[in-house]
């Protein structure tokens, strides 16, 4: 009853903070599916008041992870659902955009980061959503630094995320020094 009343007020009547952490202890009491998705929601669709130490948040005991970073992909998929002014929600969407390429940053360090979840992560958000893919970028050449047994296909997957034209002069010239980690990539850049 208390998610349903919570659910029913002005987003602006509860902070992400808030509601972020009703939502934690929500999930840790294991509240119903229905009530989950609630505060999911109300809490996803305040995400570009979010900062990343919010995102920071400890992967449940059974998982090797650092992050919970499924929480964090629960969270923008109810981010992504908001309908409204278009120039606003661009902007609330570079807010977001700038906060999970941040947590992408902090993510590709762990060692115990899978593919799927880096790939999910990097690929989430639409184009627009990224003034600039230099932190993507950044994040990547991270995840490839750590995990040195991926294949180049592999590698060539998330690099499809990427918009070179999107990347300021520092890393395009990173990128041409590292055409091997980002080989598709850097081939596709100097096709150009």
């Amino acid at each position: 009853m208390v998610i349903s009343l919570l659910c029913l007020l002005n987003g602006n009547s509860l902070s992400f903070k808030g509601s972020f952490s009703i939502y934690q202890v929500a999930l840790r009491v294991q509240v119903g599916e229905q009530d989950s998705n609630m505060l999911e929601y109300l809490t996803g669709s305040q995400l570009d008041q979010a900062t990343i130490d919010h995102l920071l948040i400890p992967s449940p005991t059974e998982k090797k992870c650092i992050y919970d970073v499924n929480m964090i992909l629960k969270l923008v998929k109810s981010f992504l659902v908001i309908k409204g002014n278009c120039h606003l929600l661009l902007s609330r969407l570079n807010k977001v955009g700038r906060l999970i390429d941040s947590f992408l940053v902090e993510v590709a360090l762990d060692s115990h980061m899978k593919l799927s979840k880096f790939s999910e992560l990097v690929m989430i958000l639409p184009d627009c959503a990224r003034e600039s893919h230099d932190r993507s970028y950044q994040a990547m050449d991270i995840y490839f630094e750590v995990h040195i047994d991926l294949c180049e296909e592999e590698k060539i997957k998330v690099c499809c995320a990427l918009n070179y034209e999107k990347l300021p002069t520092e890393a395009l010239k990173h990128l041409a020094r590292n055409r091997s980690s980002f080989k598709n990539f850097g081939e596709t850049f100097h096709g150009t």
